[in-house]
Protein backbone atom coordinates (compact mmCIF):
# COMPACT_ATOMS: atom_id res chain seq x y z
CA UNK A 1 0.00 0.00 0.00
CA UNK A 2 1.40 3.02 -0.83
CA UNK A 3 1.44 5.84 2.13
CA UNK A 4 -1.06 8.31 2.07
CA UNK A 5 0.59 11.93 2.19
CA UNK A 6 0.97 13.03 5.68
CA UNK A 7 2.84 9.77 6.15
CA UNK A 8 5.38 11.34 3.23
CA UNK A 9 5.45 14.07 4.78
CA UNK A 10 6.48 13.04 8.40
CA UNK A 11 8.83 11.32 6.91
CA UNK A 12 10.65 14.12 5.09
CA UNK A 13 10.26 16.09 7.84
CA UNK A 14 12.45 13.30 10.11
CA UNK A 15 14.53 12.91 7.43
CA UNK A 16 15.70 16.72 7.14
CA UNK A 17 16.28 16.78 11.09
CA UNK A 18 18.20 13.86 11.41
CA UNK A 19 20.51 15.16 8.16
CA UNK A 20 20.53 18.92 10.28
CA UNK A 21 21.46 17.08 13.59
CA UNK A 22 23.98 15.07 11.51
CA UNK A 23 25.37 18.26 9.85
CA UNK A 24 25.73 20.13 13.57
CA UNK A 25 26.87 16.93 15.38
CA UNK A 26 30.09 16.91 12.33
CA UNK A 27 30.27 20.49 12.36
CA UNK A 28 30.86 20.66 16.19
CA UNK A 29 33.41 17.37 15.98
CA UNK A 30 35.16 19.77 13.49
CA UNK A 31 35.66 22.88 14.94
CA UNK A 32 36.05 21.57 18.91
CA UNK A 33 37.91 18.29 20.51
CA UNK A 34 37.32 16.98 23.50
CA UNK A 35 40.05 16.68 26.10
CA UNK A 36 40.38 15.59 29.91
CA UNK A 37 38.91 18.21 31.58
CA UNK A 38 39.14 20.89 29.31
CA UNK A 39 38.17 22.29 25.59
CA UNK A 40 40.62 22.25 23.00
CA UNK A 41 39.88 24.43 19.90
CA UNK A 42 40.62 23.76 16.44
CA UNK A 43 44.34 25.02 16.38
CA UNK A 44 45.21 23.01 19.89
CA UNK A 45 45.09 25.70 22.37
CA UNK A 46 43.37 24.47 25.36
CA UNK A 47 40.44 26.63 26.81
CA UNK A 48 38.04 26.61 29.82
CA UNK A 49 34.71 27.58 27.68
CA UNK A 50 33.86 27.45 24.41
CA UNK A 51 31.44 30.65 23.43
CA UNK A 52 30.05 30.43 20.01
CA UNK A 53 29.29 34.13 18.38
CA UNK A 54 26.87 34.40 16.30
CA UNK A 55 25.43 37.25 13.80
CA UNK A 56 26.50 39.57 11.53
CA UNK A 57 27.44 39.20 8.15
CA UNK A 58 30.14 37.87 6.06
CA UNK A 59 31.03 41.46 4.54
CA UNK A 60 29.94 43.36 8.02
CA UNK A 61 32.89 45.04 8.99
CA UNK A 62 30.94 46.56 11.60
CA UNK A 63 30.43 42.94 13.18
CA UNK A 64 33.95 41.49 12.21
CA UNK A 65 35.54 44.34 14.95
CA UNK A 66 32.83 42.84 17.38
CA UNK A 67 33.78 39.28 16.94
CA UNK A 68 37.89 40.32 17.09
CA UNK A 69 37.14 42.25 20.39
CA UNK A 70 35.25 39.25 21.88
CA UNK A 71 37.89 36.74 20.64
CA UNK A 72 40.35 39.02 21.98
CA UNK A 73 38.95 39.26 25.62
CA UNK A 74 37.43 35.86 25.43
CA UNK A 75 41.68 34.63 25.31
CA UNK A 76 42.35 36.41 28.37
CA UNK A 77 39.73 34.90 30.16
CA UNK A 78 40.13 31.39 29.39
CA UNK A 79 37.61 31.31 26.35
CA UNK A 80 37.56 30.12 23.06
CA UNK A 81 35.22 32.61 21.22
CA UNK A 82 34.37 30.97 18.00
CA UNK A 83 32.98 32.63 14.74
CA UNK A 84 30.24 29.97 14.52
CA UNK A 85 29.43 29.00 11.42
CA UNK A 86 32.21 31.01 9.78
CA UNK A 87 33.64 28.53 7.90
CA UNK A 88 30.93 26.63 6.67
CA UNK A 89 30.51 26.74 2.84
CA UNK A 90 26.54 26.76 3.03
CA UNK A 91 24.68 29.77 4.52
CA UNK A 92 22.26 29.12 7.46
CA UNK A 93 20.44 31.34 8.99
CA UNK A 94 20.53 32.93 12.66
CA UNK A 95 18.26 30.41 14.28
CA UNK A 96 19.65 27.28 12.53
CA UNK A 97 23.49 28.36 13.80
CA UNK A 98 21.93 28.69 17.04
CA UNK A 99 20.48 25.27 16.99
CA UNK A 100 23.72 23.78 16.08
CA UNK A 101 25.23 25.35 19.10
CA UNK A 102 23.13 24.19 21.38
CA UNK A 103 23.98 20.66 19.71
CA UNK A 104 27.21 21.05 19.84
CA UNK A 105 27.03 22.15 23.37
CA UNK A 106 28.98 25.05 23.49
CA UNK A 107 29.40 26.54 27.26
CA UNK A 108 27.89 30.05 26.10
CA UNK A 109 26.16 31.95 23.05
CA UNK A 110 26.79 35.54 22.20
CA UNK A 111 23.96 36.30 19.29
CA UNK A 112 22.94 39.38 17.58
CA UNK A 113 19.07 38.50 16.73
CA UNK A 114 18.82 40.95 13.93
CA UNK A 115 15.21 41.09 12.84
CA UNK A 116 14.94 36.92 12.57
CA UNK A 117 11.50 35.34 14.06
CA UNK A 118 11.24 32.64 16.51
CA UNK A 119 14.71 32.84 18.46
CA UNK A 120 12.87 33.41 21.73
CA UNK A 121 12.09 29.82 21.87
CA UNK A 122 15.55 29.10 20.96
CA UNK A 123 17.03 31.01 23.91
CA UNK A 124 14.36 29.03 26.12
CA UNK A 125 15.88 25.86 24.33
CA UNK A 126 19.28 26.55 25.31
CA UNK A 127 18.62 27.50 28.94
CA UNK A 128 17.01 24.30 29.87
CA UNK A 129 20.25 22.23 28.49
CA UNK A 130 22.53 24.97 30.95
CA UNK A 131 23.29 26.88 28.21
CA UNK A 132 23.42 30.99 28.49
CA UNK A 133 22.46 33.19 25.66
CA UNK A 134 23.44 36.91 25.80
CA UNK A 135 22.15 39.31 22.77
CA UNK A 136 24.44 42.31 21.34
CA UNK A 137 22.73 45.10 19.18
CA UNK A 138 19.49 44.02 19.30
CA UNK A 139 17.60 42.51 22.09
CA UNK A 140 15.46 39.46 23.02
CA UNK A 141 13.83 40.81 26.16
CA UNK A 142 11.55 37.90 26.77
CA UNK A 143 13.58 35.14 25.87
CA UNK A 144 15.53 34.53 29.30
CA UNK A 145 18.88 36.02 28.00
CA UNK A 146 21.00 36.39 30.25
CA UNK A 147 22.29 39.89 29.72
CA UNK A 148 22.12 42.48 26.81
CA UNK A 149 25.16 44.45 25.04
CA UNK A 150 23.99 47.68 23.71
CA UNK A 151 24.53 51.48 22.97
CA UNK A 152 21.93 53.46 25.36
CA UNK A 153 19.58 54.11 22.23
CA UNK A 154 17.53 56.67 22.94
CA UNK A 155 21.07 58.94 23.88
CA UNK A 156 21.96 57.94 20.12
CA UNK A 157 18.44 59.37 19.03
CA UNK A 158 19.30 62.61 20.59
CA UNK A 159 23.13 62.78 19.29
CA UNK A 160 21.69 62.05 15.94
CA UNK A 161 18.74 64.66 16.65
CA UNK A 162 21.50 67.50 17.34
CA UNK A 163 23.44 66.73 14.11
CA UNK A 164 20.27 67.17 12.06
CA UNK A 165 19.79 70.24 13.98
CA UNK A 166 23.29 71.72 12.65
CA UNK A 167 22.58 70.38 9.17
CA UNK A 168 18.99 72.29 9.29
CA UNK A 169 21.37 75.50 10.53
CA UNK A 170 23.75 75.04 7.89
CA UNK A 171 20.92 74.60 5.33
CA UNK A 172 18.77 77.78 6.54
CA UNK A 173 22.19 79.61 6.45
CA UNK A 174 22.81 82.93 3.59
CA UNK A 175 24.20 81.26 0.48
CA UNK A 176 22.79 77.40 1.06
CA UNK A 177 19.40 77.96 -0.27
CA UNK A 178 17.88 79.83 -2.98
CA UNK A 179 15.73 82.44 -2.01
CA UNK A 180 12.65 80.86 -2.93
CA UNK A 181 13.52 77.56 -1.12
CA UNK A 182 14.86 79.51 1.80
CA UNK A 183 11.03 78.46 3.55
CA UNK A 184 10.96 74.97 2.00
CA UNK A 185 10.21 72.15 4.89
CA UNK A 186 13.25 70.11 4.94
CA UNK A 187 13.18 66.17 4.31
CA UNK A 188 15.02 64.16 6.91
CA UNK A 189 15.27 60.26 5.92
CA UNK A 190 16.30 57.66 8.32
CA UNK A 191 16.79 54.15 7.09
CA UNK A 192 15.98 51.22 8.91
CA UNK A 193 16.63 47.97 8.67
CA UNK A 194 13.56 45.58 7.40
CA UNK A 195 10.95 45.68 10.43
CA UNK A 196 9.52 48.94 12.32
CA UNK A 197 9.28 46.81 15.21
CA UNK A 198 12.91 46.32 16.49
CA UNK A 199 12.92 48.21 19.72
CA UNK A 200 16.42 49.68 19.53
CA UNK A 201 15.56 51.47 15.94
CA UNK A 202 12.21 52.51 17.45
CA UNK A 203 14.09 54.19 20.65
CA UNK A 204 16.47 55.62 18.25
CA UNK A 205 13.85 57.51 16.44
CA UNK A 206 12.13 58.73 19.80
CA UNK A 207 15.19 60.27 20.45
CA UNK A 208 15.77 61.93 17.05
CA UNK A 209 11.70 63.44 17.08
CA UNK A 210 12.49 64.84 20.09
CA UNK A 211 15.89 66.46 19.57
CA UNK A 212 14.18 68.38 16.32
CA UNK A 213 11.00 69.02 18.52
CA UNK A 214 12.80 72.67 19.40
CA UNK A 215 12.72 73.59 15.86
CA UNK A 216 10.47 76.19 14.83
CA UNK A 217 10.05 75.09 11.80
CA UNK A 218 9.40 71.00 11.64
CA UNK A 219 11.38 69.31 9.19
CA UNK A 220 9.64 66.56 7.21
CA UNK A 221 11.05 63.54 9.09
CA UNK A 222 10.62 59.58 7.84
CA UNK A 223 11.76 56.49 7.78
CA UNK A 224 12.82 54.77 5.25
CA UNK A 225 13.18 50.54 5.22
CA UNK A 226 16.41 49.43 3.60
CA UNK A 227 15.42 46.04 3.65
CA UNK A 228 18.20 43.25 4.61
CA UNK A 229 21.43 43.94 5.97
CA UNK A 230 23.42 42.99 2.76
CA UNK A 231 25.40 45.25 1.15
CA UNK A 232 23.47 45.05 -1.95
CA UNK A 233 19.86 45.48 -0.43
CA UNK A 234 21.54 48.87 1.44
CA UNK A 235 23.24 50.15 -2.03
CA UNK A 236 19.98 49.53 -3.72
CA UNK A 237 17.92 51.27 -1.63
CA UNK A 238 19.75 54.49 -0.75
CA UNK A 239 20.46 54.53 -4.54
CA UNK A 240 16.54 54.63 -5.52
CA UNK A 241 16.48 57.31 -2.61
CA UNK A 242 18.70 60.03 -3.68
CA UNK A 243 18.08 59.54 -7.31
CA UNK A 244 14.56 59.69 -6.60
CA UNK A 245 11.57 62.42 -6.81
CA UNK A 246 11.64 62.57 -2.33
CA UNK A 247 15.46 62.59 -2.46
CA UNK A 248 16.38 63.99 1.47
CA UNK A 249 17.75 67.07 2.66
CA UNK A 250 19.32 64.98 5.41
CA UNK A 251 19.66 60.94 5.42
CA UNK A 252 20.42 59.42 8.44
CA UNK A 253 22.13 55.90 8.33
CA UNK A 254 21.68 53.63 11.59
CA UNK A 255 24.11 51.54 10.73
CA UNK A 256 27.28 50.97 9.00
CA UNK A 257 26.38 48.94 6.04
CA UNK A 258 24.03 52.12 4.81
CA UNK A 259 26.42 54.71 5.66
CA UNK A 260 28.82 53.83 3.67
CA UNK A 261 26.04 53.08 0.78
CA UNK A 262 25.47 56.60 1.05
CA UNK A 263 28.58 57.82 0.79
CA UNK A 264 29.38 56.43 -2.00
CA UNK A 265 26.20 57.34 -3.48
CA UNK A 266 26.71 60.86 -3.42
CA UNK A 267 30.28 60.85 -4.81
CA UNK A 268 29.03 58.27 -7.40
CA UNK A 269 26.19 60.69 -8.69
CA UNK A 270 28.02 64.05 -7.86
CA UNK A 271 25.46 65.34 -5.49
CA UNK A 272 28.20 65.77 -3.03
CA UNK A 273 26.18 68.89 -0.93
CA UNK A 274 22.80 68.26 -1.89
CA UNK A 275 22.52 65.85 0.76
CA UNK A 276 23.72 65.96 4.58
CA UNK A 277 25.09 62.38 5.56
CA UNK A 278 24.99 61.27 9.26
CA UNK A 279 26.79 58.33 9.46
CA UNK A 280 27.23 55.24 11.94
CA UNK A 281 30.79 53.36 13.02
CA UNK A 282 33.68 55.12 12.34
CA UNK A 283 35.92 52.96 9.67
CA UNK A 284 38.92 54.49 7.95
CA UNK A 285 36.38 54.95 5.07
CA UNK A 286 33.79 56.93 6.59
CA UNK A 287 36.51 59.06 8.75
CA UNK A 288 38.16 60.19 5.48
CA UNK A 289 34.77 61.09 3.79
CA UNK A 290 34.43 63.01 6.88
CA UNK A 291 37.40 64.84 6.71
CA UNK A 292 36.59 65.57 3.06
CA UNK A 293 33.34 67.03 3.66
CA UNK A 294 31.06 64.08 1.89
CA UNK A 295 29.72 63.22 5.31
CA UNK A 296 29.33 65.53 8.20
CA UNK A 297 29.52 63.16 11.24
CA UNK A 298 29.32 59.76 12.48
CA UNK A 299 28.01 58.20 15.61
CA UNK A 300 30.46 55.95 16.75
CA UNK A 301 29.93 52.89 19.07
CA UNK A 302 33.45 51.46 19.65
CA UNK A 303 32.76 47.68 17.67
CA UNK A 304 35.77 46.05 19.79
CA UNK A 305 34.70 47.47 23.20
CA UNK A 306 31.11 45.87 22.39
CA UNK A 307 32.59 42.39 21.63
CA UNK A 308 35.60 42.06 24.95
CA UNK A 309 32.30 43.62 27.00
CA UNK A 310 30.22 40.41 25.55
CA UNK A 311 33.03 38.06 25.50
CA UNK A 312 33.79 39.16 29.48
CA UNK A 313 30.55 39.03 30.85
CA UNK A 314 30.30 35.61 29.49
CA UNK A 315 33.15 34.61 31.29
CA UNK A 316 31.95 36.26 34.44
CA UNK A 317 28.56 34.41 34.47
CA UNK A 318 30.02 31.15 33.06
CA UNK A 319 32.47 31.70 36.20
CA UNK A 320 29.94 33.14 39.01
CA UNK A 321 26.69 32.58 37.56
CA UNK A 322 25.70 36.31 37.03
CA UNK A 323 25.90 38.87 35.16
CA UNK A 324 24.15 42.48 34.69
CA UNK A 325 20.90 42.20 32.33
CA UNK A 326 22.33 45.23 30.98
CA UNK A 327 25.72 45.93 29.61
CA UNK A 328 26.35 49.43 28.16
CA UNK A 329 28.76 50.42 25.88
CA UNK A 330 29.86 54.54 25.21
CA UNK A 331 29.22 56.20 21.99
CA UNK A 332 31.46 58.95 20.71
CA UNK A 333 30.58 61.61 17.86
CA UNK A 334 32.58 61.92 15.10
CA UNK A 335 32.87 65.25 12.96
CA UNK A 336 35.17 67.71 10.45
CA UNK A 337 36.29 69.40 14.28
CA UNK A 338 37.54 66.43 16.20
CA UNK A 339 38.07 63.54 12.63
CA UNK A 340 41.54 64.26 13.02
CA UNK A 341 42.26 63.59 15.88
CA UNK A 342 41.14 60.18 15.53
CA UNK A 343 42.70 59.64 12.32
CA UNK A 344 46.13 60.25 13.65
CA UNK A 345 45.49 58.01 16.74
CA UNK A 346 44.51 55.68 14.08
CA UNK A 347 41.21 54.89 16.04
CA UNK A 348 38.97 54.28 13.17
CA UNK A 349 38.28 50.80 12.57
CA UNK A 350 39.49 48.60 10.32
Amino acid sequence: MRPDSRGRRLAAIAIAAALFLAIAAAYAAFVWKAAPQEGMDAGGTVYQYHIAMIGGSPYDEFWASIYEGAKEAGEACGAYVENFGGSLEADYTVAELVRMAIVAQVDGIIVDPGQEDGLEDLVELAAQDGIPVMTVLSDLPNSGRISFVSGNSYALGEMYGSQILEAVQQKGEPGQQKSQEAARQLKVSVLINASNENSQQNLIYSGIRKAVSVLPQQPELSTVSVGGQGRFESEEAVRDLVLGSGCPDILVCLSAADTISAYQCVVDYNIVGKVSIIGYYSSQETLEEIRRGVVQSTISINAGEMGRTAAEGMCAYLANGHVSEYLPISSELITTENVGEYMEKGEGDE
